[in-house]
């Protein structure tokens, strides 16, 4: 008489262990949720600290502007002064420099003029007042120009 075994072991066999249970598709959903979530704080933090600075840029502009002469002085040689008075404003979004050329003969880099720089701040406005002597007494046309702006 053979010993009598369980009914669903087959005669002769030893005991297979059960393969490991798959991770259910639920669970692989959140990891890969997880993963991407780690993946997008990392790639905001880097845009903030590394990509956004490097685009800020200033946009400085001028208003107001006006001058003043001082007349024609007997100094040797004789000569106005013309006193410049105008508000530098910078819209954008990073300290920046204004060059700035101040003029006597009408336009930008032709005769007498004078190139002074200024630092605007981000998001403010300053009020300059620059001077620039006239070679002699003789007629001019005064003027003043932002000729270029460039991040601090």
């Amino acid at each position: 008489m053979q010993p009598t075994q369980p009914a669903n072991t087959p005669p002769n066999s030893t005991q297979v262990p059960l393969p490991a249970r798959p991770m259910l598709p639920r669970t692989r959903f959140w990891i890969k949720i997880a993963v991407l979530a780690i993946a997008l704080v990392i790639a905001l933090v880097v845009l903030e600290t590394v990509v956004l600075p490097s685009l800020a840029q200033p946009k400085i502009t001028m208003t107001n502007m006006s001058y003043a002469s001082s007349g024609c002085t007997s100094g040797t040689p004789p000569h106005w002064t013309y006193t410049f008075t105008f508000d530098l404003v910078n819209t954008g979004n990073a300290n920046g420099f204004a060059l700035v050329q101040l003029y006597l003969n009408g336009a930008p880099s032709i005769g007498t003029y004078r190139s002074v720089t200024f630092l605007v701040p981000q998001g403010s406005g300053v009020t300059e007042q620059p001077s620039i002597q006239a070679a002699d007494c003789g007629t001019y046309s005064p003027g003043a120009t932002v000729t270029s702006v460039t991040k601090a």
